[in-house]
């Protein structure tokens, strides 16, 4: 059953690769409308652990201790003890799935979706990066539907990291250094809908 899974994925990989080179697969979900700017960190930045245990065995993949999970008031400040954070207190909106541009989205909402069992993925640009953004908004329709039928995927900028990319799960990390739409898939197989609330 894994290898049809997997050649499943590859199948619709190849797919997605070959769609990209005419255009975009999926219209993403645009905040602002503008190019992505490089936002600016709004305090200190911890530093993504280099050597912890390796999440369920899979060598990328970093867990991140637990931070609860309760809700405050909108805007008001939120504290975690790692950045990026992989849990811990939130807002109760809900982003919508999707793929987002412009200025950092505030961990206090997409935090709330990795609780809901989504996957983040983060993505840092030091200066305008239109072909990543690009390539990671026509990975939208790649990822697999869940049980829900639906694909759980939050994209995001974020300027709080050491690394370009990461894919965030509850209390899972996966730092990349490049575009790697293989080990994104993976990860969103392994994690999706594994956080604390069981919801579509």
């Amino acid at each position: 059953m894994r290898d049809k899974f997997r050649r499943r994925v590859c199948a619709i990989l190849l797919s997605a690769l070959a769609l990209a080179a005419c255009g975009p697969t999926a219209e993403p979900i645009i905040v602002d409308g503008s190019v992505p700017k490089a936002p600016a960190a709004t305090g200190p930045v911890a530093p993504v652990e280099t050597e912890p245990a390796s999440a369920g065995g899979f060598e990328r993949d970093v867990a991140i201790p637990e931070e609860g999970g309760g809700i405050v008031p909108e805007g008001e400040d939120i504290a975690y003890g790692h950045y990026p954070p992989a849990s811990g207190s939130h807002y109760s909106a809900v982003l919508q799935y999707g793929l987002y541009e412009g200025e950092d989205v505030h961990e206090g909402y997409w935090v709330y979706s990795l609780k809901r069992g989504a996957i983040v993925i983060l993505y840092k640009c030091d200066q305008p990066c239109p072909d990543l953004v690009q390539s990671l908004g026509d990975m939208l329709n790649v990822f697999p539907e869940t049980k829900w039928g639906n694909r759980k995927i939050v994209i995001v900028p974020y300027s709080r990291m050491d690394v370009p990319l990461m894919a965030v799960a509850w209390n899972v990390q996966m730092p990349l250094d490049q575009f790697d739409p293989q080990s994104l898939i993976d990860f969103y197989a392994r994690h999706v809908d594994q956080g604390p609330e069981d919801v579509p």
